[in-house]
């Protein structure tokens, strides 16, 4: 495709392809191409594709991130870990990253600073070159990064120490500027790893905990904890009987989601047209944790770009109960769908939007080894497909496609 000879502010996305290159799949074995694209939104015309570094490990999916006009890119593979900084006026390499480090679990940015982790450790980045400001080496074993402008939030699972009452977790803050502990906060939760999650807002560190694995539904299944970010003491606790196992926990704004199984959800009362609402979604004011609103639902996911964007997916449980697929767009203030999309199979990871326009990769595989994937561009506001095109790659090999939105060098609130 060849670029148009200009393009509207606002209106250039940023793509990012790994051509994986099996040796031995079995291990994950292989090497990889990496390609970084930017295109118009306006027309889906390419603006120019770029290989910026050879790679000879094996990289078949990244998380990737624009600050200030600089597009990170982090990936993990069976031997090494990769953080590459690309300038995106023309895709060239401003300095790479590769160690040894295996287990690669997320990257935050905040005050000029990457924050990385893996299974057990975290380490904080400069930002204009890769180099270690400060690690900090966990005895236990980390499944979450939380970072604001003054400290670092993670979770610590005591190795080898289920029980039949649960397992021992820990909210432990860490200085931003040295990486040493503020303050370390006990929980006693179920055993599964998925049923203790942090989220940091603007005021306050919030601890989503499942306190039972098979309640009855009279008891609180999940606790929901507001901490001071300076202490670790509680501001407020809410008891919960209406999820097991939460799914899903954001907090955009002041408003904090919760997605997961609704326990006391009754089949008699919905359609038969409505199957499987068995999910249930809460918005929580965070200074508070009183309800806005819930409902219930069965998309199996959701994803937010913004304080005011919210769009749920559904038919993709691959039982072979539906082959329907939706994409729809929520009301933030009331849940409600806005506008559906029928028959559109968006990839879970490569949704991305700018002012006017949401782009969407849909993922198709016509064969066990082969997958074809399409750019769609959808008007926000109604939901009308203004264009969609096949995605074309460099490399006839197997093609991993995300998208990626540019971004400030500020506080994020992230899933956990």
């Amino acid at each position: 495709m060849a670029p148009p000879p200009s393009s509207q502010p606002g209106t250039i996305q940023y793509a990012v392809s790994w051509d994986a290159n099996p040796q031995e799949a079995d291990n994950n074995q292989g090497i990889s191409r990496l390609h970084v694209t930017a295109f118009d939104t306006s027309t889906g015309h390419i603006r120019w594709q770029r290989e910026p570094l050879k790679v000879k490990d094996m990289y078949q999916s990244s998380e990737q991130r624009i600050v200030d006009g600089v597009l990170y890119i982090a990936s993990s593979s069976q031997h090494s870990a990769l953080l590459l900084a690309l300038d995106i006026r023309d895709g060239h390499l401003l300095w790479q990253r590769e160690t040894e480090e295996t287990g690669f679990n997320t990257m935050q940015f905040c005050k000029g600073t990457i924050y990385q982790s893996t299974e057990t450790t975290v380490q904080a980045l400069q930002i204009s070159n890769g180099q270690v400001r400060w690690s900090y080496k966990s005895p236990a074993l980390l499944s979450g990064l939380v970072t604001t402008s003054t400290a670092v939030y993670i979770v610590e699972t005591e190795i080898n120490a289920q029980s039949q009452n649960g397992q021992r977790r820990f909210a432990t803050a860490l200085d931003a500027a040295h990486g040493k502990v503020i303050w370390r906060k006990a929980y006693t939760t179920a055993n599964d790893s998925n049923t203790f999650k942090l989220i940091a807002t603007r005021e306050a560190v919030l601890a989503i905990n499942q306190v039972a694995s098979n309640p009855s539904t009279s008891s609180p299944i999940t606790s929901v904890q507001a901490l001071q970010p300076e202490t670790g003491k509680s501001i407020w606790t809410l008891p919960i009987s209406m999820f097991n196992q939460p799914s899903s926990v954001t907090a955009l704004g002041d408003t904090l989601y919760l997605n997961g199984q609704n326990q006391l959800y009754n089949p008699k009362a919905h359609p038969a047209s409505e199957p499987n609402q068995d999910m249930l979604l809460m918005a929580l004011d965070a200074h508070t944790g009183k309800l806005r609103w819930q409902r219930e639902h069965n998309y199996e996911q959701f994803t937010f770009l913004s304080e005011q964007e919210l769009y749920a997916y559904k038919g993709y449980r691959g039982d072979g109960s539906t082959t329907k697929k939706t994409l729809c767009a929520l009301d933030i203030t009331t849940g409600k769908d806005r506008w559906c999309i029928d028959n559109l199979q968006p990839s879970l990871f490569s949704l991305s939007a700018n002012k006017d326009t949401l782009i969407v990769v849909e993922t198709l595989q016509p064969s066990p080894l082969s997958l074809q994937q399409n750019l769609y561009a959808i008007n926000k506001r109604d939901g009308k497909i203004l264009w969609h095109q096949p995605w074309q790659s460099s490399a006839p090999s197997l093609v991993t496609l995300t998208l990626c939105t540019i971004g400030s060098d500020q506080n994020t609130n992230r899933l956990v």
